[in-house]
């Protein structure tokens, strides 16, 4: 009989040993997984203050823009020059710089090369 009962003792012990053994190991599972997820969400705090400071930057800069455009405009018109949309919606009295040359080099008595 104490033979039995010093087996059963040590089946008990090892039962308890391998329940702590467990306990302890998912205590740890757990607790790496929550310092990751706080690790994350001080990560998206972060990115989210900066989401809000570059936003805060665009909208001032488009305000400046909008300054910028108002005295443009306003010296526009105190200058009366008409507004364009584009540089390209000037008109192309531009002259080929070759025939710019020509006329230049031409002596007075012959007229330009076509």
């Amino acid at each position: 009989m104490s033979t039995l009962n010093a087996f059963s003792e040590k089946e008990r012990a090892y039962h308890a040993y391998q329940a702590r053994q467990n306990y302890l190991r998912e205590q740890s599972c757990s607790k790496r997984a929550l310092e990751r997820l706080e690790t994350l969400e001080a990560a998206q705090e972060a990115l989210q203050a900066e989401n809000e400071t570059l936003q805060a930057e665009k909208e001032a800069l488009q305000e400046e823009k909008d300054a910028a455009l108002a005295e443009l405009a306003r010296l526009r018109a105190q200058l009366a020059i008409p507004e364009r949309e584009s540089p390209r919606d000037a008109p192309a009295h531009r002259v080929d710089p070759r025939q710019r040359r020509r006329t230049a080099a031409a002596p007075a008595s012959q007229p330009p090369r076509p």
